[in-house]
């Protein structure tokens, strides 16, 4: 599975969210834009998995997950 990059930008986007202090009202242009494209990302990435794969109920979290576990076995 191609390994997760995440700009300095989505990185600090998916913090933000992860934390509960991401808000798309509130949000500049570059946070959106970098939300935007880290969902993409994860969607991208669940492509890979059988259709009946339980991701969890935030794509966000699972994202960042999978992102903790790569660079912890890194």
């Amino acid at each position: 599975m191609e390994k997760i990059q995440f700009t300095p930008e989505q990185k600090a986007v998916v913090e933000k969210f992860n934390n509960g202090n991401y808000s798309p009202f509130f949000a500049s242009e570059d946070e959106q834009r970098a939300f935007n494209e880290v969902v993409e990302m994860a969607e991208a990435r669940l492509d890979n998995y059988p259709e009946d794969y339980d991701f969890g109920n935030d794509l966000m979290v699972w994202i960042w997950n999978e992102y903790q576990t790569q660079e912890a076995n890194a």
